[in-house]
């Protein structure tokens, strides 16, 4: 009898309590909810994200976190939609629980949680008598039914809307890039940077997805180039990117040389510099999970049941693309090599929409406008990498986690540091990356020299890295010793695998073609010279309001009116502050307008009238 009175002690001494929230999550928000719980102390935490609107965002990803009371984490997960996580409290105290949109700007996630637990209550606080007991449990009861009953709700919900959301995609897009973006039936992409900014955003907006890339090879090769991560490419990366990898390596102080390498002129302000082959990297892991040592320190996004299909076409040349009313007919070859021969198969493949990522010297752009030529500026940029450690102490001071520049007659230097080998950010084993603007008149025998590569051959606009002919850089070299400050001239007598492009002017009248079955997005629409340090963060921009247009959340004239205006007025400053930059003579002072005016942030910038002329008639 004892025996049965110590155990009917030990189960009152213990209830069950279950109770359930719905939550919705505002844009860039967090919610947080705390219990406070005895030391063994059990508690449950279930949760599901679902949308509150048919045609939402289609980003159900939140993180999701538990604190104990010294605020270690006893969980903490990342771009999550659902979760069950329990644990027992350690000790006794206040246990916080979050969830955060923080990283998102989707408005109409819901989310349904349940929180179930066993809590110690003292035997003096227990109810003895049984029909309270009784009456307890049932009221227990009845909640979780309730409970899992909204749980239940919020999931059907988020089911439907995603198969509704996809049913309706079907009936509208597909889409295409070759570089472009190309389709089938549904949504279908390909390319460079632009090209894979929109193949990851459409994937993850539950779009299905083919690219179709002009060289034969799996990987694209490594361009060696630094990029400045402005605003929208920041903005991409936080909404889109599931590897959790740093993407940036902060620059603190924008410092201005004379040609003897004093600093005469110094002002706090913050920029993110990137690498090209870091961003190619992370958006290959994204779209096609790509494993590479870039992903040290993140990891290999998993596929999810949203996610829309992927394919990838290698080896692909668009040849043609024909209106057929409902969708767009695109002609390519596919190059097929073996061992001793190179064939080329022709094929087509049909797109609802045509959505063109393929380059300044987009092969979309040319058809569709013959009379849209990329014109050359009149000088060129000098780029290439220094390993950190291999700068010397005066190079470093001026260079690492600075924005360093050089104005001099007909020539620019700017010199910052980057992400080095697989996108490491770690000091010591980063890049110093310069980008060298100088004056090469067209028809100069300089010029030729430059842009023949070391096989002989005339190139019109790049030189690859390892193509610079010996002697075109020996020239290069001379001149960075005679006019360049000497932190700068040690780069370019230290760079391993410099590379050489033609600055030049290209922009579309229109970006939307076909009935609106073509759309030229980034370089394609308007190639920037890179004085405005906003190429990549344009095509960023533009796959981010293209999202919203397909997704229902804008209007077309929406879509036409912020791509083409910031499209229109960044072209028109690069080549102002360009011209200004290589062919005028003025004081510093003036140059340093011209950077700090360039820097505006996009949504802080007032476009002038004539950046909306026409837009009506798109």
């Amino acid at each position: 009898m004892a025996r049965s009175l110590d155990l009917l002690l030990l189960l009152t001494s213990f209830f069950a309590f279950t109770y359930a929230h719905n939550i919705q999550m505002k844009a860039h928000s967090r919610e947080c909810f705390h219990e406070t719980l005895h030391k063994d102390d059990k508690m449950t935490v279930t949760f599901q994200v679902g949308d509150r609107e048919f045609g939402g965002s289609g980003n159900l990803d939140i993180d999701f976190w538990i604190q104990d009371p010294t605020g270690a984490y006893t969980s903490n997960k990342r771009t999550v939609s659902s979760g069950d996580h329990s644990f027992e409290a350690h000790q006794d105290g206040k246990y916080t629980y979050c969830f955060s949109n923080e990283h998102w700007s989707a408005n109409t996630k819901e989310v349904s949680f349940n929180v179930h637990g066993i809590v110690y209550v003292p035997e003096h606080e227990a109810p003895h008598d049984p029909l309270e007991k009784e009456v307890r449990q049932l009221s227990e009861l009845l909640a979780q039914v309730k409970d899992e009953q909204g749980y239940i709700v919020v999931r059907e919900r988020t089911h439907r809307n995603t198969a509704e959301s996809t049913n309706a995609r079907v009936k509208w897009w597909s889409l295409f890039q070759l570089g472009v973006l190309a389709g089938e039936v549904f949504f279908q992409v390909g390319g460079s940077l632009g090209g894979l900014f929109a193949g990851v955003a459409l994937k993850t907006h539950g779009y299905n997805t083919t690219i179709l890339e002009r060289t034969p090879e799996n990987l694209l090769h490594n361009q060696g180039a630094g990029i400045v991560a402005g605003g929208d490419t920041l903005e991409f990366f936080k909404r889109y990117d599931r590897t959790g990898k740093p993407v940036a390596v902060p620059s603190f102080k924008r410092l201005y040389l004379n040609r003897k390498g004093d600093v005469i002129h110094e002002e706090i302000n913050r920029q993110n510099m990137t690498s090209w082959d870091l961003c190619y990297y992370l958006l290959r892991a994204n779209y096609d999970q790509i494993d590479s040592p870039y992903l040290e320190g993140g990891k290999l996004p998993e596929t999810r049941p949203t996610d829309g299909q992927i394919k990838y076409i290698y080896g692909a040349t668009v040849t043609g693309i024909e209106d057929k009313d409902s969708h767009v007919l695109v002609s390519y070859t596919r190059n097929h090599h073996d061992d001793n021969n190179a064939t080329e198969e022709p094929s087509t493949i049909q797109a609802d929409i045509l959505i063109a990522a393929d380059g300044p010297s987009s092969t979309i752009r040319a058809i569709l406008e013959p009379s849209v030529k990329r014109t050359y500026a009149g000088y060129c940029v000098i780029r290439g990498t220094v390993p950190e450690p291999e700068g010397s102490p005066a190079a470093l001071a001026v260079f690492r986690e600075r924005f360093c520049f050089f104005h001099g007659p007909q020539m620019q230097n700017l010199t910052y540091t980057i992400a080095g080998e697989h996108g490491t950010t770690e000091p010591g084993k980063r890049l110093l990356n310069f980008v060298w603007y100088a004056n090469f008149p067209e028809g100069s025998p300089e010029l030729k020299k430059l842009m023949t590569d070391k096989e002989g051959r005339r190139r019109h606009i790049t030189i690859p890295p390892g193509m610079i002919a010996p002697g075109a850089w020996e020239m290069v070299k001379e001149m960075g010793n005679k006019r360049l400050p000497p932190q700068m001239a040690e780069m370019a007598e230290k760079t391993r695998s410099p590379f050489v492009q033609c600055i030049t002017d290209v922009i579309a009248p229109k970006n939307l073609y076909m009935g609106d079955k073509v759309v030229l997005i980034g370089d394609s629409l308007a190639g920037f010279r890179p004085h405005t340090v906003a190429s990549t963060s344009q095509a960023a921009f533009d796959v981010m309001c293209l999202v919203e247009w397909l997704d229902g959340k804008v209007e077309r004239w929406e879509f036409v009116k912020r791509t083409m205006q910031f499209a229109r007025a960044m072209q028109e400053m690069g080549v102002r502050i360009g011209d200004r930059s290589q062919f005028e003579e003025l004081d510093v002072g003036e140059y340093i307008e011209d950077r700090n005016f360039a820097s505006i942030k996009r949504e802080e910038r007032v476009y002038p009238a004539w950046t909306a002329e026409g837009l009506d008639g798109i």
